[in-house]
């Protein structure tokens, strides 16, 4: 199970990188929940002003 940050830095010092279908759509979902869970705080926030 590769990080975002190790599959970016992997591409960027590498001459050919292959990314799986797989790998891509663990990392979509890690970002839909990181941009969820920030929504729901910053919501929050807003709310409290």
């Amino acid at each position: 199970m590769c990080t975002a940050f190790r599959l970016r830095e992997k591409a960027d010092y590498q001459d050919f990188v292959v990314i799986s279908r797989e790998q891509a759509q663990e990392q979509l979902e890690k970002a839909e929940n990181i941009i969820n869970t920030l929504k729901s705080y910053l919501m929050g926030k807003w709310e409290e002003l």
